[in-house]
């Protein structure tokens, strides 16, 4: 009957050459060790990841913070201090604000951090986030340039050989 568990291989002169089982010549496309191997690295990882976890919660049951607060606050150009100045601060504003006879509380000590603006470097060239905006700026300098203006050299590299092979430029400026 028809049975596909093997097929009987004839020569063309009718001689039986073999009979072919089934799956029986099965071998895998990548070695066994290189599965196991893989298998190993997945689950270590997710061992790994699952301690990582767990982890985690027994530290927020024991109470510890998930994220650890700085001792020092600094607010650049402002002010830099410990969280316990900046509460002493704090009280002492909201004092001095009410109108009380004796104000014995001490002023905390606090530094004043001066962080001057850093300007950006000239050879820096800042673009507009929107492509509309992009394209005005682009109308700009080229105006600027066809006028004989001076041009930095970003804004001369951009205007002349980048944002002209944009699929951005070749659409606004069909319009």
């Amino acid at each position: 009957m028809n049975d596909a568990s093997r097929v009987w291989v004839y020569a063309d002169d009718g001689r039986l050459i073999c009979t072919a089982e089934w799956n029986a010549n099965v071998r895998s496309f990548f070695p066994v060790s290189v599965i196991e191997q893989a298998r190993d690295r997945r689950a270590a990882g997710r061992i790994n990841r699952l301690q990582a976890h767990l982890d985690e919660v027994q530290a927020e049951r024991r109470g510890q913070p998930a994220i650890e607060a700085q001792q020092e606050i600094v607010i650049p150009g402002v002010i830099s201090g410990t969280r316990e100045q900046l509460a002493e601060a704090a009280a002492q504003a909201r004092i001095q604000r009410q109108p009380i006879a004796a104000k014995s509380v001490p002023s905390p000590t606090l530094r004043l951090v001066d962080v001057a603006p850093t300007p950006a470097p000239s050879n820096v060239l800042s673009l507009p986030d929107t492509p509309d905006a992009r394209y005005r700026y682009f109308c700009t300098l080229r105006d600027r340039h066809q006028r004989g203006e001076p041009l930095g050299e970003r804004e001369l590299d951009w205007l002349l050989n980048k944002y002209v092979r944009t699929n951005e430029y070749r659409t606004l400026s069909q319009r």
